[in-house]
C-alpha cells in the first residue's frame, strides 16, 4: 500500500500557497508542490474539473481538499491526520 499523496498548486506570488507549505511541513505531511504561476492551461483544467478558481488548491489523492484555509481547519480538527491514515481509494 502507497502512502496517500498530497498534491499542491501554487503560484509564486501567493502568500497563502506559502503557509499552506509552510503548515504541511510542521505537520510531518510529505507533498508535492506544483508551480503554476504561469501555466494558465493547468489553472483552467483544474477550475473546470473543481470549480477552485484559486491557488493553493490542495488534493489528496487526486481529491480536492480546498485551499489555505480549508487545510487550516483540516489540521484543526485532527481531519487531515484521519484522511491520511485511511487506505487510499480503489
Amino acid at each position: 500500500m502507497s502512502a496517500p499523496r498530497v498534491v499542491m498548486y501554487t503560484a509564486i506570488y501567493c502568500g497563502y500557497c506559502r503557509r499552506a507549505r509552510a503548515l504541511l511541513d510542521q505537520a510531518g505531511v510529505a507533498h508535492e508542490v506544483k508551480d503554476i504561476t504561469v501555466d494558465f492551461a493547468e489553472r483552467r483544467r483544474i477550475a473546470r474539473e473543481t470549480g477552485h478558481r484559486t491557488v493553493p488548491a490542495i488534493f489528496l489523492d487526486g481529491e480536492l481538499l480546498g485551499g489555505h484555509d480549508t487545510l487550516v481547519e483540516l489540521l484543526r480538527t485532527g481531519e487531515l491526520a484521519r484522511r491520511l491514515a485511511a487506505p487510499p481509494p480503489a
